[in-house]
């Protein structure tokens, strides 16, 4: 999408860093970067309604006003993947009851697109799913039905069961169900999924399309389920994607680099009604490497800064992998790569993850000697790697990283589309940036 297609008020906020790079770097600073992010201009930040790019644009403004030098194609380092878009009009009902989307049910990202009035709901009970006997019994009896209907599985006597194995082969079989690329057992139009309360969705399981539609309803609202009418629109698209990269070259050690990441996608919206706006993760990490680009950009440190906002990472580390195996620096050349994902919050302190064994570790050392003198942060805790976060393909380069994410609230949730502005707390995202100043002084100055 053209920028002469965005919304009007999308050009009032490529305007806010010019504003903003005359201020010191702040919390309100901070938020209203966030507050631009998480917009419902942004559709939350993936491909539906372009908000993806969207992001990537406002993000490039940034890092043309502060100055910093481009990296890949004027900020942009395009690649692709495949994915979808869930727009307009969502909507469901039981036995001709309208339900309230994502509160009362979830339909997921990869469902395929339905609009159908009156769909016969069979019920089933879920042990059919992991007893061969009872499922052929089942299907037996009603397989000529199939075709137009939805399978209803009520899972909300789980927690309740004596039988704990079997609680868990039911799950297993209810998770293997949703992420089958073809119906597993059943030919059926979709499944519903009745629980006492709905998990979280994500963008895992996006890059196949499914001949089914599979959707999570609160259990109560399912009582005495004959019918079901639902109506989206969900596009399967070959999307392409931008990572958006800078640098600040470094004024004494340009060839030893200190790079910083955070991941500036979220998971989109559920229609034009549902959006998950992002503003903890991860416009409030976008924000920070944004701020620590404007920091750099006025106090050029003696080491080159490298800013690398990624794509595609609630679908899978998409953007972070693409740059790692096509690297747009020389990886041997970074000192510290330190990833910054969910930021809103910190009561109780940050999290440091991969900071328990080798070089890291010592850099951890250093986070929490510098806290522990100047007694920003409630706690600097320590944590394994893992491969929850944009950091993890880097180490698997062979480079040191570090991931941050705080600990405490306030924040507006996880993938809820109350994860927005208003609900982001930044009284500690001042102590936190200070820190992080702290800590990369005493990384560059160590080798002088």
């Amino acid at each position: 999408m053209t920028l002469t297609k965005l919304h009007p008020l999308f050009f009032f906020t490529l305007l806010l860093p010019s504003f903003f790079s005359l201020q010191a770097q702040d919390s309100t600073t901070v938020r209203q970067m966030i507050a631009t992010l998480s917009s419902s201009e942004m559709h939350g930040r993936s491909i539906a309604y372009d908000g993806e790019y969207k992001a990537a644009e406002y993000i490039r403004s940034i890092f043309r006003e502060t100055k910093a030098e481009p990296l890949g194609n004027d900020y942009f380092q395009s690649y692709n993947f495949p994915g979808f878009a869930m727009e307009g009009n969502v909507s469901l009902s039981i036995n001709g009851m309208e339900l309230n989307p994502f509160d009362d049910y979830r339909i997921y990202p990869f469902s395929m697109s339905l609009d159908k009035q009156d769909i016969p709901v069979i019920s089933a009970d879920p042990i059919i799913l992991i007893n061969k006997e009872k499922r052929e019994k089942f299907i037996k009896k009603n397989s000529e039905k199939f075709k137009n209907s939805f399978i209803y599985f009520d899972i909300s006597m789980l927690d309740e069961m004596k039988d704990k194995y079997q609680a868990d082969q039911i799950r297993l079989a209810i998770y293997f169900l949703s992420i089958s690329r073809k119906n597993q057992y059943f030919d059926v139009l979709g499944y519903l999924i009745g629980d006492t309360k709905l998990p979280v969705i994500g963008l895992s399981g996006t890059t196949h399309e499914r001949p089914y539609a599979y959707i999570q309803v609160i259990a109560k609202k399912m009582k005495k389920a004959k019918t079901l009418s639902v109506s989206y629109n969900n596009r399967f698209v070959a999307h392409k994607a931008n990572n958006v990269v800078a640098k600040i070259e470094g004024v004494r050690q340009p060839d030893s680099m200190i790079v910083f990441t955070a991941h500036y996608d979220h998971i989109g919206c559920m229609g034009k009604d549902v959006i998950f706006h992002g503003a903890h993760d991860n416009a409030s990490g976008t924000a920070t490497v944004l701020s620590l680009a404007q920091y750099y950009s006025k106090n050029p440190s003696d080491y080159t800064m490298v800013f690398c906002l990624f794509s595609g990472e609630e679908g899978g580390l998409r953007g972070s992998n693409h740059f790692a195996d096509e690297p747009l620096i020389e990886l041997e050349k970074v000192k510290m790569l330190l990833n910054l994902d969910m930021m809103c919050g910190g009561s109780e302190g940050i999290m440091v993850v991969n900071s328990r064994e080798g070089i890291p570790s010592f850099y951890y050392d250093k986070l929490v000697k510098i806290n522990n003198e100047k007694q920003y942060l409630p706690a600097v805790k320590s944590r394994p790697n893992t491969s929850n976060s944009d950091h993890f393909p880097f180490t698997e380069k062979g480079v040191n990283a570090l991931f941050i994410y705080t600990m405490g609230g306030p924040s507006g949730g996880y993938h809820e589309y109350t994860d927005t502005e208003e609900n982001c707390g930044l009284s500690q995202w001042e102590n936190i940036f200070h820190l992080i100043i702290d800590w990369v002084d005493v990384m560059t100055s160590s080798n002088k």
